[in-house]
């Protein structure tokens, strides 16, 4: 099983990115679902220029390309939030760096907070590897997660796959299968920035530079009717599953996906969520982004 893919931050660079933020606009204002262009400006002239963060913006632009060879993600560790904790200026500056950042689901805002429900059903929490908004026309390129806390019971373990290489993995005929038009999963109701709801959707779509779009979400296999297109599904699951590396994201880390090179999934919660007070559960936040000729 690989490394994950961690980057550290020289000594000094948090703390300067941590300055540097109160100079900035907090990710506060937008045009339809896009961050402003003034702030995103703003963001990429100043940490541009931030004593030791030029190996970090190689490494991005090498791990976070859209190529075959790219790793697909980077987990950024001791990225501070910046001045106001819930604005989260520092990590959404970052984000700039490769992308224009977008609003997904107003109802939801730009960045989502993401915690445990103790009284949810066993096992909720578990989320299949997948990419985000599959069932759109155009998914977001790329997905960033911050986490704040950690799991207390050790569950929340990140799972991530290339689905490049799972793809390699399929027979012709499975890629034909799957190349066509007749899965669907739930709605992309509210949804901004991705195009249109896409219904029935391939799970595969060769791209014009040579990779696959792979459209696949946890939703997909039990709104399957078909039981070829069922065990095809889960055959599609088990290479994920078998080609996925898995780290415990920790506070203050900033994992950033390229959703055409990686899938993601995370375990459930660990037992005994209702024993831990709310404030002490896992609590991560996250959001997207759009290419944008920047990376």
């Amino acid at each position: 099983m690989k490394t994950p893919n961690l980057y550290h931050l020289p000594e000094g660079v948090a703390e300067t990115l941590y300055e540097t933020s109160f100079t900035l606009p907090p990710p506060t204002d937008f045009e339809d679902e896009n961050l402003a262009l003034d702030t995103v400006d703003n963001y990429r002239y100043a940490l541009r220029r931030v004593p030791g963060i030029t190996p970090l913006i190689t490494r991005m632009r090498s791990d976070l390309a859209t190529e075959r060879s790219a790793r697909g993600y980077l987990v950024i560790g001791d990225v501070p939030t910046g001045p106001m904790h819930k604005d989260m200026t520092v990590p959404t500056a970052l984000c700039a760096l490769i992308g224009q950042p977008f609003i997904l689901s107003p109802k939801n805002g730009f960045w989502q907070d993401i915690g445990v429900n103790a009284a949810a059903h066993p096992g909720a929490g578990e989320n299949p590897i997948r990419i985000d908004a599959a069932n759109t026309t155009n998914p977001p390129d790329y997905r960033a997660l911050y986490s704040l806390r950690t799991d207390p019971r050790g569950g929340g373990i990140s799972l991530l796959s290339n689905v490049q290489d799972m793809v390699d993995k399929l027979t012709a005929g499975e890629v034909e299968a799957l190349s066509q038009p007749r899965f669907m999963e739930g709605r992309s109701l509210e949804m901004r920035g991705v195009g249109h709801e896409y219904s029935p959707f391939p799970v595969l779509e060769r791209q014009n530079n040579g990779l696959w779009m792979v459209r696949l979400t946890g939703r997909t296999l039990p709104e399957t009717t078909n039981d070829t297109d069922k065990r095809l599904l889960r055959h599609v699951g088990r290479l994920l599953f078998e080609g996925r590396e898995r780290f415990t994201l920790r506070p203050t880390s900033l994992l950033i996906t390229n959703q055409h090179i990686v899938a993601h999934g995370q375990t459930p919660p660990g037992s005994g969520q209702e024993a831990v007070p709310q404030n002490q559960r896992r609590y991560l936040r996250q959001s997207y982004l759009r290419r944008d000729g920047t990376l």
